[in-house]
């Protein structure tokens, strides 16, 4: 028998119907890349990454 017995804690089955809110903040830029292209580069760098400045 593996993992938590819901009949044993009663507690699990509200903790199992919680449901969590996802936000999306308007900053988020999208990556897209080709497979086989540039698999060397630097995916994450930016020169106009001004993050921390």
């Amino acid at each position: 028998l593996h993992g938590p017995r819901a009949a044993d804690q009663p507690s699990l089955d509200r903790k199992r119907q919680r449901r969590k809110t996802v936000t999306w903040d308007e900053r988020c830029d999208v990556l897209e890349f080709d497979r086989e292209e540039g698999e060397d580069d630097e995916p994450f760098y930016s020169d106009e990454d001004d993050y921390g400045t």
